[in-house]
């Protein structure tokens, strides 16, 4: 006689599908805390963000970056980006409720994630720092 089979506890169901573009775990889950949306053809703050790391200063545009019409726009040494240029993202990117009509390429302002600081009248008033492309 064969023995009755065993009760298996029930599996948790598979995580939703992430959006395609998003930044995935090595077990194929999108990363808490990291932004879904991607960038596609923006590269607004290649245009007007500092990276100390190779020397580009603020509205100088890295070499590196790849505009329109290139066949894919974007960083040319992504796989291999500085760590500043790895570790930010702007506020459109981190925000899912923000529209893309904010996306920076479209309104001509890149918002920068990490607030700044600023004294007026002898008081630290944390802000927003927001990079404005030229002729917006």
């Amino acid at each position: 006689m064969s023995e009755p089979p065993v009760a298996q506890p029930p599996r948790s169901p598979p995580p939703p599908p992430a959006r395609a573009g998003a930044r995935l775990s090595p077990g194929g889950q999108a990363w808490a805390g990291l932004p879904t949306k991607v960038c596609g053809g923006c590269i607004r703050c290649c245009e007007l963000n500092p990276v100390a790391e190779i020397g580009v200063r603020p509205f100088a545009g890295c070499p590196h970056r790849r505009a329109a019409p290139a066949a894919h726009p974007g960083c040319g040494i992504y796989p291999n980006r500085p760590d500043s240029c790895r570790s930010w993202s702007c506020l459109w990117l981190r925000n899912e409720e923000w529209p893309a009509e904010l996306r920076p390429d479209h309104c001509g302002v890149v918002f920068d994630q990490n607030p700044d600081v600023l004294t007026i009248n002898g008081k630290e008033v944390s802000c927003i720092q927001a990079w404005v492309a030229p002729g917006f």
